[in-house]
């Protein structure tokens, strides 16, 4: 986590307002790095796997952390 956040704040000038633009500005860059940015369908079809895959780590945590009170995350 704070290796994605030091290249974003690196390559970019300043961190994003949310953690969805966060992960996305770092998976595009460690895509491009690796040669795997093409818009071709296969690499379309990657990022679509991608952003579900995210999605649904997100929606099932949120479903797992959630307690009685109705709050979510980190609870002492």
């Amino acid at each position: 986590m704070l290796t994605m956040l030091f290249v974003v704040r690196w390559k970019r000038g300043e961190l994003p307002k949310n953690r969805g633009e966060l992960f996305g500005f770092f998976t595009d860059s460690l895509l491009k790095r690796e040669g795997l940015a093409a818009w071709d369908a296969e690499g379309k079809q990657l990022l679509a796997g991608l952003a579900n895959l995210a999605w649904r780590m997100q929606t099932d945590r949120i479903a797992a952390d959630q307690s009685e009170d109705g709050q979510i995350g980190l609870h002492a």
